[in-house]
């Protein structure tokens, strides 16, 4: 394998092509959010009975990977180092705080400049105060705040399997089936009615450990034809979920967007998407490509960036008007756009030493 598995610093090759992947399939959704947003609007009561429209699966079981797929990843590194230096968790919970309060008031800042989001003043009771900095500021940035929660629950999931001595991988899968049940309950008996909910992700959080045992036991050869059943599996799972999820669940549109009547993260197609990513993630062998390494490298400038590239809209509308029988052109040319944009905003800040390591 490319990959290293011994008790090194670890390296997936493909791991680059992931990152770039994801920061992309981010940016393409708050295109179709922020930019053309009646992708979200197209709900017709008529249609609650039938399968949505295309851009609604593509917007809402395609891109919505990108999430659960960027916090796998995160975890799954997390949980490699955190076996090869026991005081990886204090650093790691340090950065994830720093880049939460960083891009929080760059965000808190932006709004109070532009007033394009909710601000603070809006917020009268102190559950709706308490909302509002642990989703970001209501923003893209609660990524950073669940990362932090999550990420501190699976350091203390690894610290309980250290005790576990006997069947350790049966006690990994029983927890993980555990932790779905777990998530189906609460969101029954409690609620989920925001996207910063970190409770959605504990599947994910109890899937690491599986992961890991898997690449350092069994992931040294050419993978073979099981282990692509198995994705061929999970695939399937996918979009057999995929299909039950629209045909099964009441769907409907609130102000003008289109929301599951279950909450988007808890859906087992995401659960089961994700994993086929990360590991056809894990086959890729090669080396990977300059240009996309280069992308790889700025995917969390991607991501924490691209909102605030400015002319978005007016490049979408110039577009859209050369080929107004369909937005496709524009959304594509107005993603590029914001790519671009937001590496050409990092270079810049990355010139500052004190931007460096939020970038």
């Amino acid at each position: 394998m490319t990959a290293e598995t011994s008790n090194r610093k670890i390296y997936f090759p493909g791991f680059d092509y992931l990152r770039a992947a994801l920061a992309i399939d981010a940016t393409c959704f708050h295109v179709l959010f922020y930019v053309s947003r009646d992708r979200f609007a197209l709900y017709k009561p008529e249609l609650q009975d039938q399968l949505p429209l295309p851009e609604h699966i593509f917007s809402l079981n395609i891109l919505f990977l990108a999430i659960p797929s960027f916090f796998t990843l995160s975890m799954f590194l997390f949980a490699w180092n955190q076996t090869l230096r026991p005081d990886y968790f204090k650093k790691r919970i340090w950065m994830l705080i720093q880049l939460y309060v960083f891009w929080f008031f760059v965000w808190f800042i932006y709004n109070l400049i532009t007033n394009t989001s909710a601000t603070l003043e809006e917020f009268t009771t102190l559950t709706d105060t308490l909302i509002y900095f642990v989703s970001g500021g209501q923003s893209l940035y609660w990524f950073f705040s669940t990362l932090i929660v999550i990420t501190a629950l699976l350091h203390f999931y690894l610290k309980f399997l250290t005790h576990v001595k006997r069947n350790r991988t049966a006690w990994m899968f029983a927890i993980f089936i555990l932790s779905i049940a777990f998530v189906i309950l609460a969101t029954i008996l409690i609620g989920h009615d925001h996207f910063a909910n970190p409770i959605p992700f504990i599947p994910f959080v109890a899937l690491i450990p599986i992961l890991v045992h898997y690449v350092k036991n069994y992931h040294r050869n050419q993978p073979g034809i099981r282990y692509y059943g198995f994705i061929a599996l999970c695939v399937i799972l996918y979009m057999g979920s995929s299909v039950i999820e629209w045909k099964m669940q009441p769907w409907f549109a609130e102000q003008g967007f289109l929301v599951f009547v279950v909450p988007f993260y808890i859906r087992p197609s995401l659960l089961f998407g994700t994993i086929a990513i990360f590991l056809l993630a894990l086959t890729y062998q090669k080396p990977v490509p300059k240009f996309m390494k280069f992308i790889a490298g700025f995917s969390l400038s991607i991501y924490c960036l691209h909102l605030y590239v400015p002319g978005r809209q007016e490049v979408f509308n110039f577009v859209y008007q050369i080929t107004p029988f369909t937005k496709v052109p524009a959304e594509i040319v107005t993603l590029t756009y914001m790519i671009g944009g937001s590496i050409l905003l990092a270079f810049l800040l990355r010139k500052i030493k004190a931007f460096r390591q939020f970038l």
